[in-house]
């Protein structure tokens, strides 16, 4: 194993914190080209604990999108602070990975090249992110598929591939940005049973967002947003219980 890939894989030992992720009062704010000022959000405080998965649930436009940017780094909020385990981020942040509903994969490479992106990025020599993105490819159930472009792919293989390329890092967290909203019913629930699948076999945490109320079945934990603002943070207790695929077990 190496030097890279072990250390994100000991992220949990060496930092034991429950709190993996905490926004304090954060809110981003924006200005129009006719100088008009828009709040996308305001105020929000929100803490992320290991292992649970929550649902970030609103409206379009109601801000979370935005947010999970921010808890993911990419975007500075304009006033308050998110911290990754206690530190104040300053840029992207080091413990998360994404899958979008666009899938966001590079037309020009196959299935394998873009699962090995993020191995690749963090220097995994070549035959180890290899094995790391072959395996990973065999857990969603596309083996056979390696050499294949997205362009041959369906929605739901596309996902699939998005999906694989967030977990194979092993991240401490995975941010789930619409992942559903480009697919049918049947390869919705298939597409988050295997979400459920990879964080129940790396005991990581998920945050998914979405405009859907069905969504929330999925979730230890239901946020949700109107016009920037959290307006509850409950335990979902009709959540539905999903054992991992066959092919992630």
């Amino acid at each position: 194993m190496t030097v890279a890939l072990e250390t994100i894989r000991s992220l949990r030992a060496v930092t034991p914190q429950n709190t993996i992720i905490e926004a304090q009062h954060v809110g981003q704010r924006f200005t129009a080209d006719n100088g008009t000022e828009l709040t996308v959000f305001d105020n929000i405080s929100f803490n992320l604990y290991e292992g649970e998965i929550v649902a970030i649930l609103g409206r379009s436009g109601a801000g979370k999108s935005t947010f999970l940017r921010a808890l993911a780094g990419l975007v500075k909020p304009t006033s308050g602070t998110v911290k990754y385990r206690g530190k104040a981020l300053t840029g992207p942040n080091p413990g998360i990975a994404l899958v979008f509903q666009t899938f966001a994969l590079m037309p020009w490479l196959t299935v394998q090249d873009n699962v090995e992106l993020g191995l690749k990025a963090r220097g995994v020599p070549r035959a180890e992110r290899t094995k790391l993105a072959l395996d990973a490819i065999d857990m969603i159930g596309l083996d056979g598929f390696e050499s294949a472009y997205p362009k041959e792919l369906s929605g739901g293989m596309r996902q699939r591939v998005g999906i694989a390329r967030a977990f194979v890092t092993r991240p401490e967290v995975v941010f789930a940005d619409e992942p559903t909203g480009n697919l049918d019913s049947k390869t919705t629930k298939e597409v988050m049973h295997m979400i459920r699948g990879f964080a129940k076999r790396f005991h990581q945490t998920i945050v998914l967002v979405s405009h859907d109320p069905e969504m929330t079945e999925y979730a230890d934990r239901i946020v949700t947003l109107i016009d920037g603002r959290i307006v509850s943070n409950v335990e979902n207790q009709v959540k539905a219980e999903i054992d991992a695929a066959p092919y992630i077990e």
